[in-house]
């Protein structure tokens, strides 16, 4: 791809393209509308109505294609815990996929009770997918191990100082020293990861209730555009950042029922959950660095402060209960 990714999707000769594969996935389906209905750097949406109902055409960039093949191979490895796509053209990053009704967020507010079962759903599905590692990193997702994460973070340290001042990623020397200083912490939480008793598994990376629905045989996920293949804690970051912003909710309860469908008690992940928030910090890094891969230079204007955010948050205070 010569341009960028919105560009590209913005143009005539794309949606040509993307309605004739459309299409052809559909059968003979009468086509009524279709409506882009969101272009970003990371993704564009295309909300189709046909005689038959509705559907939906997500579109990836380069940086980020690897969710298609990634969403195809859950669908067969574990297809009552996701949804099934129609379609799915992995080379493109293409995922077409039938319109599942309301997420769970659309549908009501979910309370502490909801979260304990998402979470405990989550373990097991994670559980499940841990044997799948060749065929799952295939897909090309990223690769996150614990034993990756210094490197990973070195690298970044690196570019992030030499890029352009006037590039939105660009870190100045106080910044460096600071995550130069940080450095042995990412080494002690990575080593800590390598030999703890949870695996590395799926991490969905962006997990909260208006990415699940509720189907009548249960929850299921979708929307792995920000997943990695880490250490299993690695998941609950976001859904401790929502949950914090959510004052109905309580989070212990939760933390509880996650690391009850480990066997395990929140006292007995303490220290690895505390390493897992580190190494969490530095692997969001990338998911945002590759999410702009294909961005406009406005876009990166918009967005081009994410990376080093999260790769900052290394060097943060500890909040002394473990939290991100």
């Amino acid at each position: 791809m010569d341009r960028a990714f919105s560009d590209e999707v913005a143009s005539d000769q794309w949606r040509r393209e993307a309605e004739t594969w459309v299409a052809e996935h559909l059968d003979g389906t009468p086509i009524l509308s279709v409506e882009q209905v969101r272009i970003r750097p990371w993704s564009t949406q295309l909300r189709i109505e046909s005689v038959s109902g509705r559907y939906w055409l997500k579109a990836l960039p380069p940086g980020a294609a690897y969710e298609a093949g990634l969403h195809a191979v859950l669908a067969e490895l574990v297809p009552d815990d996701v949804s099934r796509p129609v379609a799915v053209e992995a080379e493109r990053g293409w995922i077409l996929d039938a319109d599942h009704g309301p997420t769970w967020r659309e549908e009501r507010p979910a309370t502490t009770a909801d979260w304990c079962t998402l979470m405990s759903g989550v373990a097991g599905l994670q559980q499940r997918l841990v044997a799948h590692e060749d065929a799952i990193v295939a897909t090309g997702l990223p690769d996150c191990r614990p034993a990756r994460t210094v490197d990973l973070f070195d690298r970044f340290v690196t570019l992030f100082a030499e890029l352009d001042p006037d590039h939105p990623c660009h870190v100045d020397a106080g910044t460096r020293a600071e995550l130069v200083e940080a450095r042995p912490a990412v080494v002690d939480a990575s080593v800590r990861l390598v030999g703890s008793a949870l695996p590395v598994t799926l991490q969905h990376g962006d997990l909260h209730t208006d990415n699940v629905f509720d189907s009548p045989t249960g929850l299921r996920l979708f929307d792995f555009g920000d997943a990695q293949w880490a250490h299993a804690l690695e998941v609950l970051a976001v859904p401790r950042g929502v949950i914090d912003d959510d004052p109905s909710v309580e989070w212990d309860p939760v933390l509880a029922a996650y690391a009850g469908a480990w066997d395990l008690t929140p006292a007995e992940i303490a220290g690895d959950l505390a390493a897992a928030w580190l190494t969490q910090s530095v692997h969001r890094c990338l998911t945002w660095w590759r999410a702009l891969s294909s961005a406009t230079a406005k876009e990166w204007r918009a967005w081009g402060e994410a990376p080093v955010h999260h790769l900052t948050r290394v060097s943060a205070r500890d909040t002394g209960d473990g939290a991100p």
